[in-house]
């Protein structure tokens, strides 16, 4: 989900407690309030006379305090929508909120290293002190103009509140400094200081700390209580982090850098789980929410992207899952596995309704599920495996093949079963009758063989480069497509069938225009071979995978990446949209298959509608 209404970057964004509210801080001085289910716009709060660097929510989540770039602080009331008060001035561009657990007090810090406290409803400063940490960046280039300062305040009693403090001076163009806000009385807060560094979260249990580094692309991880020595980096941006933040458990980190990526890290195992991309520019801060199912994270292009994270893996197979599709109604997700082995599972819970193993010991190289969901055809060593997909009995066995069968197809209306193999040949089978009804040899190894949704069309594709068009009536060729350099490993017909897709060993993924039989378009972005390539149901997506072990989506019309997903940690075998396009399932070498939630196509509409 993509939330639009800011005019320039969105330097700051947090959920509500409840994960009802979404509230984002932007350069246009303004605090958008956003519904945090259905990214309706439902509030702009107006009083900044600077641009606002960051925002914070009360622990009841009637509240929201909002901090500029000119070291103003401003409480709202967000059943009115109108402004409390204004606190007394900070030094410096606020970099950093937070409310006391109770909520009676806020915390505000900003990049001159100053530091107060306040009681929220009478607006008394309780007390404030300075210097707590050095300037790491007071070299660098002003004109990021964000504060990276993120503080953490945890009340231990009464009278002592934590604090981690790292920053950066720059602000954005025009701003000017405050005059110094007027001291008062009142005891300092203890402030535990991490090292200098760009960015700071830190675990509600104060369990793991992370910092970025001034190196580029560093995070340290340290698990406390202060020491230091037991501190990791993790990390492989190509820019500098620019935010960190931890899940309510603990037990992941979100983090997010100037290139535009943002990286979910397992925090115990210390490794990547996923990259979600899709701003078009920096991104300046990153949220969990509250349940640790959704994250959000604004950026440079004046958005804020939010994504539902609650993604099933599917766990059981022992071995490489090598397909993966789902049944027509999209409840359910056949794989199949190099353990010999077909599973059926339940796509919304990832659990699992039945488990065959068709020979015991041949490794499933394919499967899938007739139109109708009630049929199960599986690739096991040369023969073909029909099951009941409802009581995952066994029904036929098709044989004919000399060689492994690589790829099996229902045809649209589900009268056809097409299979293609290591020795050439791609034959055609009654499922219902349960023969064969033709078989011709192409030549090379079948790797993958489709349907066009018409029905009228079998595309074969070779290890030679080359994609045979096959009329499923008679098997006769039709057409010979390219001379591809590598093996094809699979292709997939649009659903209005104009376009071909195959990807390539190559690493490359063509588009092909099976009208005129020439390429109409490469789309090069994977390091490694490309495995599968899959449609979405209106067919203006394209999916692809590989052995670069990221999937990476396109917009079909415009011939452009929209996202790169990572989370597997090994190559990606297949792909399979479900029926309404809302999930994306994989399949992969690790052994798991991953149900992908995806907003696409509301995502890449409000991309097209932001200004160029």
């Amino acid at each position: 989900m993509r939330l639009t209404g800011h005019a320039g970057t969105v330097a700051s964004v947090a959920f509500s407690p409840d994960g009802r509210r979404i509230a984002g801080g932007g350069w246009d001085r303004t605090v958008i309030i956003w519904d945090g289910e259905t990214g309706a716009r439902t509030a702009t709060l107006a009083g900044h006379d600077k641009p606002v660097h960051t925002v914070a929510f009360s622990p009841d989540g009637k509240r929201l305090a909002s901090g500029d770039a000119g070291g103003r602080i401003v409480l709202w009331d967000l059943g009115t929508g109108q402004r409390i008060r204004s606190l007394a001035s900070l030094r410096g561009p606020v970099n950093g909120l937070s409310f006391s657990d109770d909520g009676k007090r806020l915390l505000g810090c900003d990049t001159t290293d100053h530091v107060a406290v306040w009681d929220w409803a009478t607006g008394r400063r309780a007390s404030a002190w300075e210097g707590l940490a050095g300037d790491p960046f007071a070299d660098t280039d002003p004109s990021a103009g964000f504060g990276a300062l993120r503080v953490k305040a945890v009340p231990v009693n009464e009278q002592t509140i934590r604090v981690g403090l790292t920053g950066e001076t720059s602000t954005p163009q025009g701003t000017e400094e405050p005059d110094p806000a007027e001291e008062t009385t009142g005891e300092p807060a203890t402030a535990e200081v991490p090292a200098a560094g760009y960015a700071f979260a830190r675990t509600r249990d104060g369990a793991f700390t992370a910092e970025t580094s001034l190196e580029v692309g560093s995070i340290n991880i340290i698990h406390t209580h202060g020491r230091r020595d037991d501190s990791v980096d993790i990390g492989d941006h190509t820019s500098p982090v620019r935010a960190v933040a931890f899940a309510p458990n603990g037990g992941a980190l979100l983090s997010a850098n100037m290139a535009g990526s943002i990286d979910l890290w397992d925090v115990r195992r210390l490794d990547r789980t996923v990259r979600l991309t899709g701003h078009l520019g920096g991104v300046t801060d990153v949220a969990v929410s509250a349940d640790g199912r959704r994250y959000a994270a604004s950026g440079e292009d004046g958005t804020v992207l939010v994504w539902d994270h609650h993604r099933p893996v599917l766990v059981g197979h022992t071995g490489t899952v090598t397909s993966v599709a789902f049944g027509p109604d999209g409840r359910s997700v056949v794989t199949g596995s190099a353990d010999a082995s077909l599973r059926l599972w339940d796509a919304t819970t990832g659990a699992v309704r039945q488990v065959a193993a068709p020979d015991g010991s041949l490794p499933v190289a394919s499967a899938t599920l007739d139109p109708n969901g009630s049929v199960l055809a599986a690739a096991v060593g040369a023969r073909i495996d029909l099951r009941d997909a409802v009581t995952g009995a066994e029904n036929a066995v098709l044989t004919g093949h000399t060689d492994t069968v690589n790829t099996v197809d229902f045809s649209p209306d589900g009268h056809l079963l097409a299979s293609g193999g290591y020795d050439g040949a791609v034959a055609l089978w009654d499922p219902a009758l349960r023969r064969r009804m033709s078989m011709s040899i192409v030549g090379g190894s079948v790797h993958s063989v489709a349907f066009s949704p018409d029905g009228r069309i079998l595309a074969a594709a070779r290890d030679s480069g080359q994609i045979t068009l096959l009329d499923p009536a008679g098997g006769r060729t039709l057409a010979v497509l390219g001379d591809e350099p590598g093996d094809l490993n699979e292709v997939a017909f649009s659903p209005d069938g104009r376009l071909l897709a195959s990807a390539g060993g190559d690493g490359r993924v063509t588009l092909w225009d099976v009208a005129g039989g020439a390429p109409a378009v490469v789309l090069n972005g994977h390091s490694a071979a490309v495995l599968s390539v899959s449609f979405s149901p209106d067919g203006r997506y394209l999916a692809s995978a590989g052995l670069d072990r990221t999937i990476e989506i396109w917009d079909v019309a415009e011939r452009t990446k929209w996202a790169v997903l990572s989370g597997h940690s090994d190559g990606v075998t297949d792909l399979a949209f479900s029926p309404d396009g809302g999930t994306l399932a994989s399949s992969s070498l690790d052994h798991t298959t991953i149900l992908w939630p995806l907003d696409v196509p509301a995502a890449v509409e409000a991309v097209r509608a932001l200004p160029r």
